[in-house]
């Protein structure tokens, strides 16, 4: 230990800026420990939310529906692909097999846990050959076999999906191909029409919507009757 003597004199050696620092550096508390909440994986950064469960592979039953080996089904959130019988139903199934068949599925929920069939609702990524995630929905929403459709309150992909379908739409792919879009849409409460369905006549005080965005926008669904 330095005595006092020692002390003063090796003050007096210093400039007056390493002398404060050398203060400042002695009067410091000890720093705290970090308690700050642990960060997401790098994998759960990938997906944009919270991984619910990892499944090695799953049957595909249509565009939108998967089977998990246990027997559950899985509808993807935010997006339709056509029904039976409709135009690229069986390609939009297709496409989905195709991309689930990479295996090592992640299922990722929002807020609504399953709908009225019963049927989990999940995003559900796949991992690419490149080894990067893929969301399945928003895949089959950009190559035009599905349409973004974010039902309240499961919407934290929606513009994700919505961008996707813009892109789809300027290219004409699949869905889009030969589609004309209206100069203005029409809503009831749940979903929306084009302007000359013979159901939209018939709705009370219909929204009027000068986009197909701006109505999804609004939490309404395609009109099957139309399929605007």
């Amino acid at each position: 230990m330095l005595t006092f003597q020692q002390s003063s004199r090796l003050a007096a050696g210093l400039t007056p800026t390493l002398l404060a620092l050398c203060l400042l550096t002695s009067c410091q508390e000890p720093a705290e420990p970090d308690r700050s909440p642990a960060r997401s994986t790098t994998e759960e950064t990938a997906v944009s939310g919270k991984i619910e469960r990892r499944v090695a592979s799953a049957v595909v039953i249509d565009g939108d529906t998967i089977e998990l080996p246990g027997g559950e089904r899985v509808r993807y959130l935010g997006v339709d692909t056509p029904e039976e019988g409709a135009p690229f139903h069986a390609e939009a199934a297709r496409r989905n097999a195709e991309l689930v068949a990479a295996g090592d599925l992640l299922l990722v929920r929002e807020h609504s846990d399953t709908d009225r069939y019963s049927r989990l609702l999940r995003h559900v990524w796949i991992k690419a050959a490149d080894g990067e995630r893929v969301l399945v929905g928003e895949a089959l929403v950009r190559e035009g076999l599905a349409k973004a459709t974010p039902y309240p309150p499961d919407i934290g992909l929606a513009s994700r999906l919505r961008l996707a379908e813009t892109e789809a739409q300027i290219d004409r792919r699949g869905l889009w191909a030969g589609l004309e879009l209206e100069a203005y849409y029409l809503g009831s409460s749940d979903k929306f029409h084009r302007p000359d369905c013979a159901s939209a006549r018939s709705i009370r005080r219909a929204t009027r919507f000068d986009t197909r965005q701006a109505a999804t926008e609004s939490g309404r669904r395609p009109a099957r009757c139309c399929n605007p």
